[in-house]
């Protein structure tokens, strides 16, 4: 693609990141990737994080062949593919332009259901659907703890890129 040649070559592959993790308040971020496993795990100049699903003895560690810091997770494969499918749905909602996209471009019942719950809702702000998803939240799926060996001080947030759809396909 013709602009992903315009980036600096540091950040060459940074398209190709999954995530972003961060600090808002320092304003810095690390390009993330995540695959299902470790040998998935690709290298691109602008990514530093990899995660992936955890196997046994399994621990955080720096890969230099492929300039990555390694994060594995105490999660079995099936999360990373929720994740993959989760994004797979939203980019076939930006490339259909927020309607209901084609059978075809969905693999699973599921997806075409989330699908079409946010194309009818497509009129509404963002911030109103967010809104309408938060009693769906599953929040006791997650076991949090306070930690004061945090890496940076400041609030860490993770977002996703939203995928660029190119109106000449």
């Amino acid at each position: 693609m013709k602009h992903r040649e315009r980036l600096p070559h540091s950040i060459r592959g940074l398209w190709q990141a999954d995530l972003f993790v961060g600090s808002a308040v320092a304003e810095r971020w690390v390009g993330t990737t995540l695959k299902t496993t470790k040998e998935a795990l690709r290298a691109a100049p602008g990514l530093r994080l990899g995660v992936y699903p955890s196997s046994v003895r399994d621990g955080p560690r720096k890969d230099t062949d492929k300039n990555l810091i390694l994060c594995p997770l105490p999660y079995r494969g099936d999360f990373m593919v929720l994740f993959s499918a989760s994004f797979q749905i939203a980019k076939q909602l930006m490339y259909s332009k927020g309607q209901m996209p084609k059978a075809p471009a969905l693999v699973y019942e599921d997806d075409l259901t989330v699908a079409e719950w946010l194309s009818v809702r497509r009129a509404f702000p963002v911030m109103g659907i967010l809104e309408a998803l938060h009693p769906l939240m599953q929040p006791g799926l997650l076991t949090t703890k306070k930690s004061s060996d945090l890496l940076a001080e400041g609030t860490v947030h993770t977002f996703a890129p939203i995928p660029i759809v190119d109106d000449e396909l």
